[in-house]
């Protein structure tokens, strides 16, 4: 698909909605670092407003946070407590939302909707996008050593039963190897089980808790480490692990009867994307995806082809 090869000289101005979330944050900055490799992006970021001004503004067609910026060609957000907010900006000053997630509001109020497969997406919509997992601000490592692994650990979730034994069993017997290995937790990790991986006495495996990492500790450990194990309770971190190209595994937890997370495993596993805990324990080895995974990227060129940015960038509408 091919892509205008040079910046235009007249930027695509985007209005960017952001929640604090970490993960939210995540999805917006690689959706609009994609569009910044292809076209020139002028960003404004925006938070949310309480649900009672958003309504208002919406109804008498103002947004008086945005009065003194450019019109926008692009409103991006994620989180719930967006949706409201956007669409009050977009009544007043126009531009195209392209929302990073399933809305809880129906999908035909916005121009563009990236949902994650996981979430069952309306896929017969033409204003929807499905994506293989959340978008993330990962890039392809170039340099990854296959002698050095990652372990994330994720915790309690409403999808899987959380059972410290059996994931510190399977660590220690992932950890069984030559890899040197580096091991993280999680904000939802139990206190029991970071406890636990503090304890953990191997000459190979080194520690690190969440608490203390910065921003950025997590996508350079993504660029060094060839091999990833992650708990199948995070769908982000197993796609941020594959789109760094890792080869990726994943340890086994029991799922809370049938749900959209452990189905959405089991496609990854069919498509020999991951690799399952119980397949490596028979002698499965871990494999690198065969295609890049980067949705980030297919989402940003078919955004520039749908509306038309590249050129004018004039594509404001009421």
């Amino acid at each position: 698909m091919a892509l205008p090869a040079t910046m235009t000289s007249h930027p695509a101005v985007i209005w960017r909605f952001t929640d604090g979330k970490a993960g939210h944050e995540i999805q917006s900055r690689g959706l609009l670092a994609a569009l910044s490799r292809h076209i020139a992006c002028l960003v404004f970021e925006i938070p949310p407003l309480p649900l009672s001004h958003a309504l208002g503004y919406l109804l008498r067609r103002r947004f008086p946070p945005g009065v003194d910026l450019p019109d926008p060609s692009l409103l991006v957000g994620a989180g719930h407590a967006t949706h409201l907010t956007m669409l009050a900006a977009r009544h007043a000053r126009g531009g195209k939302i392209i929302l990073l997630m399933q809305p809880t509001l129906p999908c035909r109020w916005f121009d563009l909707c990236l949902i994650p497969d996981h979430d069952d997406p309306p896929s017969s919509l033409k204003n929807v996008i499905v994506t293989c997992g959340p978008l993330n601000d990962l890039s392809r490592a170039q340099a990854a050593d296959p002698n050095q692994g990652l372990i994330l650990i994720g915790g309690t979730s409403r999808h899987f039963h959380w059972n410290d034994a059996e994931i510190l069993e399977q660590i220690s017997k992932v950890c069984a190897t030559d890899i040197r290995w580096t091991m993280t937790d999680s904000r939802r990790t139990p206190p029991t089980t970071r406890d636990s991986l503090s304890r953990l006495n191997r000459e190979n495996v080194a520690y690190v808790s969440s608490v203390g990492t910065g921003p950025d500790w997590l996508r350079m450990k993504l660029q060094e480490c060839g091999t990833v194990w992650v708990t199948p309770d995070s769908m982000a971190m197993i796609h941020e692990a594959l789109t760094a190209g890792a080869a990726v595994g994943l340890f086994r937890l029991k799922p809370r009867g049938s749900n959209k997370i452990s189905r959405a495993i089991g496609k990854l596993a069919a498509e020999r994307l991951v690799t399952l805990y119980d397949d490596w324990l028979a002698g499965r080895s871990l494999v690198k995806a065969g295609e890049p995974l980067d949705e980030a990227e297919r989402c940003a060129r078919l955004i520039i082809q749908r509306f038309g940015l590249g050129a004018t960038n004039s594509i404001n509408s009421a």
